[in-house]
């Protein structure tokens, strides 16, 4: 019996990495503009309110609602003007009946008031003003807590942080965030026909996967460095393994993973490991190999690009996220419709590259599979622009059937409704 005969479960795989992901991951401090990107390892919760008094959004007059409630411009209502309150002055006034005071946008307003008249619509006269329109109650007044309440979860472990969370962050005082560290991951490829990209002219085939990996892994959170071909060669497999293992947190390599004669990838792997799981029962990416070598993962990936980067999806994409407690896959989701019937390979977890686009006429998304003849189409990426992982209990889909995706790309209009 081969290797690959006995399939392992995509759950299964993806245990394998979570026992050992935990030995490498670290949370650390980083300052506020450093963190976009980052994943948060805290729940991070409101110091306070925000705003932390009433204020004012425009620059007018601070007034009671009820003293100005029947002005107009034939009649306008005439208050005291007591003074101004610049922004950022700290010191706390009442405002009394028929008063008001000069605000800025952003000037605490006085207690007692509850509408900010915009500049325009009152004419000052000395100590007096005239009002010469009414507005509701809350006019122009921002209050306190509007936007966050103290104690109120701003920022959950596991989200990425966003410019937007950064904005937040900083309007509460807080100058770093704790966040799970770049993973520090280092890519290489194996195969005696692979030759870099730029070098080789038109002999062999370029190393088209160890670059995609790569780049994958950069985009969801880890630090990847490519460091080329090591060729088919068990020994050089083996000291890049060794010589890694201490100074990066994850090795991934590409090509080997079956069970031909050349496949030493699989081989040395297993050889090394002390935990280990060869063969998913996944497509594209059966030969997948996951296991850890003195505490660290070891990922041993297809050598043709949709594989390899299903087997990303699959198994190192879940994994991950349920360490780091990220709760959603990377790419968007959105639910869409089925153009046509798909028949899932049974038993087998389904990666479907797919072209999604709106029919703007029935108001549905449509999700049209793309024809994959072979797990090296590159082609197949980039036409895509959305992907569906469909679970190994699921036979097929229906056309017309509901279905979730993940985008990958800009999903335009239909060319034929």
């Amino acid at each position: 019996m081969t290797l690959l005969e006995r399939l392992h479960s995509v759950s299964e795989a993806q245990k394998v990495l979570e026992r050992v992901l935990p030995n490498v991951l670290r949370k650390t401090r980083v300052p506020l503009l450093d963190s976009v990107s980052y994943i948060s390892a805290e729940d991070v919760v409101a110091g306070m309110d925000l705003p932390p008094f009433d204020r004012s959004v425009l620059d007018g007059y601070a007034v009671r609602w009820i003293d100005i409630s029947s002005a107009s411009s034939e009649s306008p209502s005439i208050l005291r003007l007591r003074g101004s309150i610049s922004v950022g002055e700290e010191a706390e006034t009442f405002l009394g009946p028929r008063e008001a005071f000069e605000v800025q946008t952003g000037s605490r307003i006085p207690e007692g008031s509850n509408t900010v008249v915009p500049r325009e619509y009152a004419e000052r006269r000395g100590d007096t003003i005239l009002v010469y329109k009414s507005f509701p109650p809350g006019y122009g007044v921002s209050p306190r807590g509007e936007d966050v309440r103290e104690n109120e979860t701003i920022l959950r472990h596991g989200d990425v942080i966003s410019e937007w969370h950064v904005g937040m962050l900083a309007s509460l005082g807080l100058s770093h965030v704790s966040v799970w560290d770049k993973l520090r991951v280092v890519v290489a490829s194996t195969g005696d026909e692979l030759v870099e990209p730029g070098q080789g002219g038109r002999r062999g085939f370029f190393a088209s996967t160890g670059y995609a990996v790569a780049s994958y892994l950069n985009e969801r959170g880890a630090h990847t460095v490519y460091k080329g071909v090591l060729g088919d060669d068990p020994s050089k497999i083996e000291s890049f393994i060794a010589g890694n293992l201490e100074s990066w947190d994850a090795i991934v390599l590409t090509g080997g993973t079956s069970v031909g004669t050349r496949d030493y990838t699989a081989k040395v792997i297993r050889r090394l490991a002390d935990d280990y799981v060869h063969g998913v029962a996944l497509t594209p990416g059966r030969p997948g190999v996951f296991a850890s070598i003195e505490g660290k993962p070891v990922i041993g990936l297809s050598g043709m690009p949709v594989a390899a980067l299903s087997q990303l999806i699959a198994v190192w994409d879940p994994a991950y996220r349920r360490i780091v407690g990220k709760r959603d896959p990377w790419e968007p989701v959105i639910v869409g419709v089925m153009a046509k019937r798909y028949k899932a390979r049974e038993g087998m977890t389904n990666i479907v590259f797919s072209r999604a686009c709106r029919n703007v006429i029935k108001g549905l998304l449509w999700i049209d599979p793309l024809k994959v003849t072979g797990s090296g189409v590159l082609s197949v990426l980039v036409r895509s622009n959305v992907f569906m992982v469909i679970p190994e209990e699921v036979t097929g889909l229906d056309e017309g059937e509901t279905i979730e995706a993940r985008v990958t790309g800009p999903i335009g209009r239909c060319s034929q409704a």
